[in-house]
């Protein structure tokens, strides 16, 4: 049979392909490969028919650029040890290769033959003209850097972690409407600060990687080609775009761990040859993690929520789920003097709207500290009339003295009577039979 040449392109956003390979460096500076575990298209191609000689092929490829190897040889139609895949599988291959490794941005592009009857005779690496041992490192110093900077420490919950690291790429890196080559993978965003949506995507990737965190690049249209992250928290699914966080002025946290449904409503994915998780839950969005629950929104926003936002960290974050633009101006107007009442706080509030999400901040709010656990109505001291507190709270409402979890005394999952009377046991039998949860 003969042998014909073929360029292989992927379907992504850029221009030339970029394979990247996944690597961490030890204390002493020997590099290992990141577990399998992390690689989201690795394992995907696993179940894919022909699967395990799909995951040969990945394997080879990321050995070859690992070692700056320039062939590899799958198929002689001679030997029994022949790896057998077809012209499209091999497409396959070297997209979800290329969204699990963000590192190798030495690689240029994938050349390869195949045989007459479509199968992959041999596969050409072409690669750009770096010293790869001092860019790579370089380049792996540069990302430890910003996890530091970023103030990632051992113990966060994966949620901090992701968030963290999505406001410091967010903060570190502009998009490049000059769209240089640079722009269009992590080595380029971290050493530039300049970056396109892969670019944006693949920094963000590696540094979760770096934090054991599971990332994977997904493309598809967003009024053009367009990239952002498949992420993995506590075991779920999410989707997340740090460009669209990234929109000039505050970070935006619509796009921070959200759904399929909902990022769906500016996009449609490509086809990648394998499947995505349709990502449902909510519990790692910031919304939920920082805002509270009531922080969505259809008709209007919730001023208890707004307050208690505010007093916590002089701002207040919605999401807006229902149709067409909000008059958040409109509302802050109509609700300022009920919010500045419950803070004691009579200055200026300014705001801010950004696709769905909308901000409101208390214009030199001083944040109150936190009062210790116990003490409801922030007098420094813990009382029986902080229980009474409680007892008012669930009877009545209290914008002033609000409850949230902190007051679920008792640890049994929620705030009732129960915590009160908790608290009272406390406050006259002891600290170490009663303890606050």
């Amino acid at each position: 049979m003969t042998q014909i040449k073929k360029t292989f392109i992927a379907a992504a956003v850029l221009l030339c392909v970029i394979c990247l390979l996944s690597l961490t460096v030890s204390a002493d500076g020997e590099y290992y490969r990141v577990d399998n575990a992390l690689l989201y298209g690795r394992a995907e191609l696993a179940k894919l028919e022909n699967g395990s000689a799909l995951v040969k092929t990945y394997d080879l490829i990321l050995d070859a650029v690992e070692n700056g190897q320039s062939t590899i040889t799958l198929n002689t139609m001679h030997s029994v040890k022949d790896i057998v895949i077809t012209c499209e599988q091999l497409n396959t291959v070297a997209g979800a290769y290329r969204f699990d490794q963000p590192q190798n941005f030495w690689l240029n592009n994938i050349t390869y033959y195949y045989w007459s009857n479509g199968t992959v005779a041999e596969i050409v690496l072409e690669y750009f003209d770096y010293n790869i041992p001092t860019v790579r490192q370089t380049f792996h110093n540069a990302c430890l850097q910003v996890i530091a900077n970023a103030g990632v420490t051992e113990g966060m919950s994966e949620y901090e972690i992701t968030k963290r690291l999505y406001d410091a790429v967010a903060s570190l890196v502009e998009y490049d409407y000059t769209y240089a080559s640079s722009s269009y993978n992590a080595y380029g965003a971290v050493m530039t600060g300049k970056a396109v949506c892969e670019g944006y995507a693949e920094l963000y990737q590696y540094l979760l990687y770096l934090n054991g965190i599971q990332s994977h690049v997904v493309t598809g249209d967003a009024g053009g080609p367009h990239a952002w992250n498949l992420v993995r928290i506590d075991g779920s699914y999410y989707q997340t775009d740090v460009t669209w966080g990234d929109p000039g002025g505050l970070i935006s946290y619509q796009f921070l761990n959200t759904t399929t449904a909902q990022i769906s409503e500016s996009r449609y994915f490509y086809d990648h040859g394998y499947p995505f998780p349709q990502c449902d839950s909510i519990a790692a969005s910031y919304f939920t993690v920082e805002c509270g629950g009531d922080s969505y929104f259809y008709d209007t926003p919730s001023v208890e929520n707004a307050i208690q936002q505010i007093r916590k960290k002089g701002e207040a974050r919605f999401l807006h789920l229902g149709n067409g633009d909000f008059g958040f101006g409109a509302w802050i107007g109509n609700s300022i003097n009920d919010i500045g009442y419950a803070l004691d706080f009579y200055g200026s509030f300014s705001y801010y709207g950004f696709m769905d999400e909308y901000v409101m901040t208390a214009v030199d709010y001083v944040i109150p500290p936190e009062p210790e656990a116990g003490d409801v109505d922030g007098d420094e001291v813990i009382t029986a009339d902080d229980a009474v507190y409680i007892i008012y709270n669930l009877t009545f409402g209290s914008r002033e003295y609000p409850l949230n979890q902190s007051c679920d005394y008792d640890g049994d999952g929620s705030v009732t009577p129960k915590d009160a009377a908790y608290l009272l046991y406390h406050i006259f039998f002891g600290e170490e039979e009663f303890p606050l949860h």
